[in-house]
């Protein structure tokens, strides 16, 4: 609906009521209604009216069970969600309307471009609630943006805005129009949403979700729409949803606010959810541990993701094995990298000694990180640090590290722990910062429980030939806590 028929219908209904409600103002108009304020016994509403073109055009029925789905939520509250009122076909008038309550604020997109950095959090957070309240009534709102938010002028409070595409999990498209056609905003789908490749599931809409909300939190961080430069024309937006990197890098912005929207922003939906929980949005921020803390308490939050390798390798071309592998062996540098500055502390570890293996696997590579006997450390045998980096995903730069510690008198007897011997110490997109604190926390941790088994062999509660995992379980306590 353009600018000119919204203002036309504007004028024919005020002084009129539709549905028994009296619209007084024209607030603006969408690609399919107008909006307008209205009131009826004195309590102020917005009121959608639906273009009757294409009501026509696509089946008024269909319009008819959007509005009775939205009506369903009549009487339902939630502190971050509008609420419906009314809606219906109105007699008087003939148009399609529904009705809901009225917040006198600005959307979110209208503050993007200096949006407080502080805030991020707060919003996010309860966006991600209003819509984990959706799911929990078994709906999908579908249609999450900056455009679909507002937020109060003191960013106390955000409401999750036009339920007008909202579809119960588990069924088919009854509400989408031709089947097969796109329903929602293209710059903010998801690549599997935006080639109507979604699972109808809990687990499929939820992926949906993740991605939207992952889209939200993009523009506040990045202060721009997401993916804005690929807007015009919509064909080459349809390339970019599907093969294109959102960037996402803020100094000012806590790392795992960009980590989230990263990790959200995969391309893959199965991955998406491995990598992304609701927890990730709470409106705490993670307990950030300082590096005194580290060395005092060597801890580590938890690695949110459990996550499988790529796809089989066996259907991969060689090209695509090529690229894989290069891929790996970049991140595998600078993870060599950081470990080994880790170790340079010359006033905590004794002397390291690194040695580099490909995996079995294309997509995935090792480290041993060896601290030799050092009895002026406290060291009274070998620690011997796995550590393995597995290539989850190629195009979006997720990738899993694996660490399994191990205290023995001959490191040359060690091979490399099965999968079960391992804990997850990092899974997401790439990311130095996060990858860095990972390993400083483990080494961390590995080293000072070697310190302890040092301790029990000098009292001879071990054999000096004995060799065993170190436990690190600790490093994925603190978040539980």
């Amino acid at each position: 609906m353009d600018s000119v028929r919204a203002r036309n219908i504007a004028v024919e209904l005020i002084g009129k009521t539709v549905g028994g409600w009296a619209p007084t103002e024209l607030i603006g108009n969408g690609k399919s209604a107008l909006v307008l304020k209205a009131t009826k016994d004195g309590q102020k509403a917005v009121l959608k009216i639906f273009d009757p073109e294409l009501v026509e055009l696509h089946g008024e029925q269909k319009q008819k069970k959007r509005i009775e789905r939205e009506k369903s939520l009549i009487g339902e509250k939630h502190d971050h969600l509008i609420g419906i009122l009314d809606g219906g076909k109105c007699a008087q008038t003939g148009y399609l309307y529904i009705v809901m309550e009225f917040i006198d604020a600005p959307t979110l997109s209208s503050l993007i471009s200096d949006f407080p950095t502080e805030h991020i959090r707060s919003v996010i957070s309860k966006i991600a609630l209003a819509a984990q309240y959706l799911e929990s009534h078994s709906l999908a709102h579908r249609d999450i943006k900056p455009d679909n938010i507002v937020v109060t002028p003191d960013y106390q409070n955000a409401t999750l805005l036009d339920l007008g595409v909202i579809r119960p999990f588990g069924r088919g498209r009854i509400t989408d129009t031709n089947h097969q056609s796109f329903v929602g905003t293209l710059q903010y789908s998801s690549p599997e949403f935006l080639t109507r490749d979604e699972e109808h599931s809990t687990d499929g809409w939820r992926a949906v979700t993740f991605y939207q909300l992952g889209a939200v939190l993009h523009d506040m961080i990045m202060k721009k729409p997401i993916f804005n430069e690929y807007a015009v024309p919509s064909a080459r937006l349809v390339i970019a949803i599907k093969e294109e990197i959102a960037e996402v890098s803020n100094e000012d912005v806590p790392h795992d606010l960009v980590e989230l929207a990263r990790n959200c922003l995969v391309k893959d939906p199965t991955l998406r959810l491995k990598l992304v929980s609701w927890d990730d949005f709470r409106q705490q921020a993670p307990q950030q541990t300082s590096v005194a803390e580290i060395r005092k308490r060597i801890i580590q939050s938890e690695a949110r993701a459990q996550c499988q390798g790529v796809a089989d390798e066996r259907r991969a071309s060689e090209s695509e094995h090529r690229a894989i592998r290069q891929k790996i062996l970049e991140f595998h540098s600078k993870i060599v990298s950081l470990v080994r500055i880790a170790c340079s502390c010359e006033e905590l570890f004794p002397p390291a000694e690194y040695r580099e293996t490909q995996g079995k696997n294309t997509n995935i590579a090792h480290l041993k990180v060896i601290l030799r006997k050092s009895p002026d450390k406290g060291l009274m045998n070998c620690l011997v640090v796995h550590l393995t980096t597995e290539l989850l995903d190629r195009e979006s730069s997720v990738i899993q590290i694996k660490c399994a510690p191990i205290y023995c008198s001959n490191e040359s007897t060690i091979e490399i722990p099965e999968d079960d011997a391992a804990i997850i110490i990092f899974s997401g997109v790439f990311n130095e910062d996060s990858i860095k604190s990972a390993i400083d926390n483990v080494l961390y941790l590995s080293f000072a429980n070697a310190l302890i088994s040092s301790e029990e062999l000098d009292r001879g509660r071990t054999g000096s030939d004995q060799w065993y995992p170190i436990d690190i379980s600790d490093i994925n306590r603190e978040k539980n806590e």
